[in-house]
């Protein structure tokens, strides 16, 4: 990517066609950029002037972008760019204020982290309602990690077991929201939860730790639609994935619609084919295929969306090399379609974008009669199913509640879709 950051990436964030790319960096593609820049395809470019501080996570709502961590932009934990500036502000208070977790749904920002003072620290999570955040639910007892929704709850994820109080309930590493409070989803995971990634059908991906010791953990694992029991997508790993000296963790996930793409810190070696830091799930259990070669961890995956109509894929972190190549902390690889279950997005395009009340999809081929598109929010569910026909089709958006979709359609067993913005 144009010569790469001078520092770790630890964000990847699409964000209405370019990608921006945050960490800890003075200078990304041979511009001046403090620790946040912006992506083409072509060339980096700096964001405003950028953002001091340790950042660790990022959302996008609408056409704004939050950045969380701690230190930002002096000592607070949140960071805003409104499309013209950055603000800064603190969603958890004390003498630390901390953000590992930020995720947008409906229009509303969720923030996981914690806040620290002279009696402990508090690891909890908050939802911003108007200009005020609040509180959503019981504490926990050790931090959370990751946030996404399934079946239309919230789900945390992290290093806790329970949470706290007088009503604390156990939370092996993994908790969905509901009436009562929190509570454990399913008979939850046997370790660290680093990500969560709910795919445009509704399934939810956990991905976190593969080895306690020498003890091999979950580290991938998915639930379905109208289901809380967790499949373990990696339950003979110790056979292709090594322990090795240090951390072996999956940090973050990538859906093509079909299968996973997954990023952190591992060695795989299936068959003849090895590699470290990026491999490729197809969705069956142990079929974990090694995609990259990595000399140090990747902490974020993207997608090029409207960059390119080439399906490809981006990745962030700790790396400078792959295999004999110098790639220094951010690299892209355009994969063909048909490879691993890509989802195609050649000759189908959406406009307006951002748009308000109707949405024109055009698909570069004519669809059989059998064909229907799906709007998918940003939790997996189908907000709108069509039947479509024909090179073009038009839709009513109206009823949409503003937030990033995507939009898909099924032809010839190939899997097309685009992402847009409803104001």
């Amino acid at each position: 990517m144009a010569g790469g950051t001078n520092g770790p990436v630890k964000v990847m964030l699409p964000a209405g066609g370019p990608i921006v790319v945050a960490g800890d960096f003075s200078m990304a593609g041979g511009v001046a950029a403090q620790n946040v820049a912006r992506w083409d395809g072509n060339e980096f470019s700096a964001l405003g002037n950028g953002v001091d501080g340790t950042i660790t996570c990022g959302a996008v709502m609408g056409t704004d972008i939050y950045l969380g961590g701690s230190g930002l932009g002096g000592s607070n934990d949140l960071a805003h760019w409104n499309g013209s500036q950055w603000s800064f502000s603190n969603v958890f208070q004390g003498k630390f204020p901390q953000i590992f977790a930020l995720y947008a749904h409906n229009d509303t920002l969720y923030a996981a982290g914690a806040s620290a003072g002279f009696v402990g620290t508090n690891h909890f999570v908050q939802r911003l309602v108007g200009n005020n955040w609040q509180t959503v639910g019981e504490y926990f007892n050790d931090v959370v990690l990751a946030l996404s929704f399934h079946d239309g709850h919230l789900v945390a994820g992290g290093q806790f077991t329970s949470t706290t109080g007088s009503t604390g309930t156990s939370a092996l590493h993994v908790a969905q929201y509901g009436a009562n409070g929190w509570a454990q989803l399913g008979a939850g995971l046997n370790g660290t939860v680093n990500v969560l990634m709910t795919d445009m059908y509704g399934e939810m991906y956990a991905g976190g730790a593969m080895y306690a010791n020498v003890a091999p953990l979950f580290g991938l694992a998915r639930v379905g639609v109208g289901t809380s029991t967790w499949e373990e997508l990696l339950p003979n790993l110790a056979d292709y994935i090594t322990a090795g000296t240090g951390i072996a963790e999956i940090r973050a996930l990538m859906s093509d619609g079909i299968g996973v793409y997954a990023g952190g810190s591992f060695n795989v070696q299936q068959g003849t084919e090895s590699g470290q830091g990026l491999a490729y799930c197809s969705g069956a259990p142990d079929n974990f295929t090694p995609m990259a070669s990595f000399n140090g961890p990747v902490n974020a995956l993207a997608e090029n969306l409207f960059i390119s109509d080439a399906y490809g894929l981006y990745a962030g972190g700790e790396f400078t090399v792959d295999g004999s190549t110098n790639i220094p902390y951010a690299a892209e690889s355009i994969l063909a379609s048909g490879i691993h279950g890509i989802v195609a997005r050649s000759g189908m395009q959406v406009f307006p974008n951002p748009a308000q009340d109707r949405l024109t999809v055009t698909f570069g081929e004519t669809l059989p009669s059998s064909a229907v598109l799906e709007v998918v929010d940003a939790g997996g569910r189908v907000v709108l199913s069509e039947a479509a026909t024909g090179r073009t089709a038009t839709l009513n958006i109206t009823h949409l509640a503003a937030g990033n979709y995507t939009i898909c359609v099924a032809t010839g067993g190939v899997r097309r879709s685009a992402t847009f913005i409803k104001r």
